[in-house]
């Protein structure tokens, strides 16, 4: 069900079923889930109809000028806003990435068996700062992010491989710093977000 084409009434009885404690509004007993926790996507995912960035991300933008969230604002963070406000509480959300931008990966492509280049690291690391600060600013506030959806999956859609040496760097290096440096230090960051049968050798 595509939920902008929901009408109103319908699109906050879906919301109160997901996201509320109580079953405020409605004449007759509903089991409510009580979800408190939400996952957004970084960038495109294969739940999307095309591949899309966060903004115009021209390759070599090291400051990310063309960054923004205008495409999350079409559908994805008003519903996150209305389930906070269901739920009365901000929702425990993190944050993942299916894919850098294509230039940022040893191959070209959103999908496949690409990987993030070394060169870019930093720069994807900023991303992931610049993604959960304007989240912030939409009302939105990111409590973790992933390194990589799916890190050893080379899928049809978007996909980037990191071996377990690879997430280490990055986060060592890249990711922890950059967070600490925007004083982000409370943001949870988590590896292997994949699979548990593979959750040991990470």
């Amino acid at each position: 069900v595509n939920f902008r084409h929901q009408d109103p009434a319908s699109s906050h009885h879906w919301l109160a079923s997901v996201w509320s404690l109580i079953c405020a509004g409605l004449q007759q007993t509903c089991p409510m889930l009580g979800v408190d926790d939400q996952r957004a996507q970084t960038l495109r995912c294969d739940f999307s109809l095309w591949s899309w960035t966060c903004g115009e991300l021209k390759e070599g933008d090291s400051e990310l000028r063309g960054f923004t969230l205008e495409r999350y604002e079409e559908a994805m963070l008003p519903m996150m806003r209305d389930a906070s406000k269901i739920r009365g509480s901000s929702l425990w959300m993190m944050a993942s990435p299916w894919s850098p931008p294509p230039w940022m990966k040893t191959r070209r492509t959103f999908h496949g068996e690409g990987r993030l280049l070394p060169a870019c690291r930093e720069m994807w690391a900023r991303h992931f700062v610049r993604f959960i600060e304007e989240m912030h600013r939409a009302g939105v506030p990111v409590s973790a992010v992933s390194v990589q959806n799916e890190p050893e999956a080379a899928q049809c859609w978007e996909s980037c491989l990191y071996t377990a040496e690879e997430e280490r760097i990055f986060v060592r290096d890249h990711l922890g710093p950059a967070l600490r440096s925007a004083a982000l230090d409370d943001v949870k960051i988590i590896v292997w977000d994949h699979n548990r049968d593979g959750m040991l050798e990470r």
